[in-house]
């Protein structure tokens, strides 16, 4: 309250004011700030990633469906109506940087780490042998912890990305990669060059890992512990780059998920010791454990929430409004998300294949083979933001000439010949590779793609066709093309316009790209979440899962390319001016309880049979889970709904 000079009257209390924690500057809210958000992400880790072991899921499957839960329940609570944000990470692409971080954090596996606790290093466990030498438990509480470390770290390094509070310009994020490059070659290096140091035992025994054939939980061992090494080193480069920046916040952000996370898969054990106390008992302790796994993980993040994501100072609130345009946020994690797209296209192929029984002419193109859903997923997200740029760039009057046009129609033609591309027999890049006189050139590039894929640790290699890698290789290329083009033409045009009011981002964001980040987060996390979580229901109830997973991505591949171009179309037609002040997500809590509502839906479905009555438990643990959740979920939709 203020007098009729402007000056804040002296007996008024700001008791019962909502907005005065906002008002008078950063204020600690224990019961806000701390206690509810790691309730939240406790009880949502419980639930996802038990489901994340469950039929139909595993691996990075299961990662995806717990990243993205975490990444809308994350940005939902530190998302202000308003459209100015009050808390450094409150990005909507929060929910893009931990479904995809933790999705590739979930490349690598941790089933020769468990036995490590009862003091055995297994050689051989194939049915009906049980070779094994004595180690020390010790050895387990480590791996645990270096697992539990980058299993939660590079969801964590993505997060950060989505706040830094210094400006980011492009080549700054070049060398932010790089260093994340660089120190998982330097850690695989090491670990290829000198096991002794990394792996258990390896001294002792050297002879036997050297006799896989006979000991082939020992070649297990060695690869978990190399993709565990190399990815800690991803983490520790992109760490390193956040220490030179002298960002603060975000190596806090970093440490204290990993450190957290690994403390607290270390101390779970893998339930290992759970069948030494309940001898007799029938019940699935390795499902306790994922539970307890994602427990742990959910307090990690719950309190990194609380130490860099209260409400910014004043100092903050200013370095933040100072950044240019280019290194908002929403712009930044475009790119990095096409990046991963693309990425991702070589390393999964995500497993959503395509094939339509449309015309003739269409048919023969579709059906001569597979084409990965992540390339037509990857294609209409580039497309879009030419229609975009084109609807939205400046005009010729206003000086965008020249250099900048040509890059313009350039960019155009390629986007353009990327989805011409997707509709020509994949066996057709081949024959033209070889008239060209370049197929030994594209072959050469093919290696260079699948070098790539080992690099990452992925346990998918490109398929290989009729035309050998040949075909991959000249998409991966379309693709990065296209993405390298259009980082080129943003640098451009920044570096023409940064002083001029031309510049092609409002200086404090795009609302519509922040928008285009939340739908691609939910779509991608939620589709996949989907089409695993009906692969797994049918497996459980008996039926086959290589004819049902096959069929699956037959229906729901057509079903997703459709909702994806819809959205695509609603951003463009229903877009907002890009010097909207209004609330960006009016509707932002239908976003949480649709992630709610379809991740418990799928928790309890593959949850069976009921007649089991371990599984009965589960499905009880679940819907305790929800209403805790929920009950949460509700608490802060009713604060924010007094900010309005």
């Amino acid at each position: 309250m203020t007098n009729s000079e402007g000056q804040k009257s002296p007996g008024r209390s700001t008791l019962g004011d909502p907005l005065a924690p906002l008002n008078r500057g950063p204020r600690t809210d224990l019961v806000r700030d701390l206690i509810l958000p790691t309730l939240l992400f406790v009880a949502l880790g419980g639930m996802t990633w038990a489901v994340r072991g469950s039929s139909g899921f595993g691996a990075w499957k299961g990662c995806v469906f717990a990243g993205v839960t975490w990444g809308a329940a994350w940005w939902y609570l530190a998302h202000d109506p308003r459209k100015e944000q009050s808390r450094r990470y409150a990005s909507a692409w929060i929910v893009v940087a931990l479904t995809f971080g933790i999705g590739i954090a979930g490349i690598q596996g941790w089933m020769q780490w468990p036995s490590l606790f009862d003091g055995k290093l297994m050689t051989d466990a194939t049915p009906g042998i049980d070779r094994s030498v004595p180690i020390s438990r010790a050895y387990g509480f480590l791996w645990l912890f270096l697992a539990g470390a980058k299993w939660a770290g590079i969801g964590a390094c993505f997060l950060a990305w989505c706040g830094s509070l210094r400006e980011t310009r492009v080549w700054h994020w070049f060398l932010r990669i790089a260093c994340g490059l660089i120190g998982a070659s330097v850690a695989r290096f090491l670990i290829m060059h000198y096991p002794q140091h990394f792996v258990p035992l390896y001294d002792s025994i050297q002879s036997q890992y050297e006799d896989l054939k006979d000991n082939p939980n020992l070649g297990r061992m060695m690869n978990d512990c190399t993709e565990c090494v190399h990815h800690l080193g991803l983490c520790l480069g992109f760490l390193t780059f956040e220490v030179f920046r002298r960002d603060w916040k975000n190596v806090v952000l970093i440490l204290t998920v990993g450190i957290v996370n690994g403390a607290g898969w270390a101390l779970c054990q893998n339930w290992s010791w759970a069948n030494h106390i309940w001898k007799d008992a029938s019940f699935n302790f390795w499902r306790c454990w994922e539970s307890s796994g994602g427990l742990s993980m959910g307090l990690a993040f719950g309190l990194a929430y609380f130490l860099v994501n209260r409400p910014m100072s004043d100092v903050e609130r200013a370095k933040v409004a100072s950044r240019r345009s280019i290194a908002g946020p929403n712009f930044e994690w475009l790119l990095i998300f096409l990046g991963l797209t693309w990425l991702l296209s070589i390393i999964f192929r995500l497993e959503v294949n395509w094939r339509l029984p449309l015309t003739p002419w269409l048919a023969v193109r579709l059906h001569r083979d597979y084409l990965e859903w992540s390339a037509f997923f990857f294609t209409v997200v580039c497309a879009l933001g030419t229609a975009y740029y084109l609807a939205n760039r400046p005009g010729p009057s206003e000086g965008v000439r020249g250099p900048l046009a040509r890059i313009e129609w350039v960019a155009v033609l390629l986007t353009g010949a990327l989805i011409v591309g997707l509709f020509v027999p994949i066996e057709q890049y081949g024959a033209w590779a070889r008239r060209l006189g370049i197929d030994g050139a594209i072959d050469q590039l093919s290696t260079a793609a699948l070098g790539l894929t080992k690099f990452l640790g992925a346990s998918h290699e490109p398929v290989r066709r009729r035309s050998g890698y040949s075909a991959v290789a000249v998409m991966q290329l379309g693709l990065g093309a296209v993405m390298l083009l259009g980082i080129g033409w943003c640098f451009v045009c920044h570096r023409k316009f940064e002083n001029e009011k031309l510049a092609t981002t409002p200086r404090d964001g795009d609302p519509n790209v922040e928008r285009l980040g939340l739908y691609l987060g939910l779509f991608a996390g939620l589709g996949l979440s989907i089409q695993y979580g009906l692969k797994g229901v049918l497996n459980t109830y008996g039926y086959d899962e290589k004819v049902w997973d096959r069929r699956l991505q037959q229906v729901l591949s057509p079903i997703y390319l459709v909702l994806l171009l819809g959205m695509a179309a609603w951003i463009l037609v229903r877009s907002l001016p890009r010097n909207f002040r209004g609330q960006i997500f009016p509707h932002a809590a239908a976003a949480i309880w649709l992630v709610l509502f379809v991740q418990n839906a799928i928790a309890q479905a593959i949850t069976g049979p009921l007649t089991h009555w371990q599984e009965v438990a589960f499905n009880i643990y679940y819907v305790l889970l929800f209403a805790i959740t929920a009950v949460t979920v509700v608490h802060f939709q009713s604060l924010k709904e007094l900010e309005r």
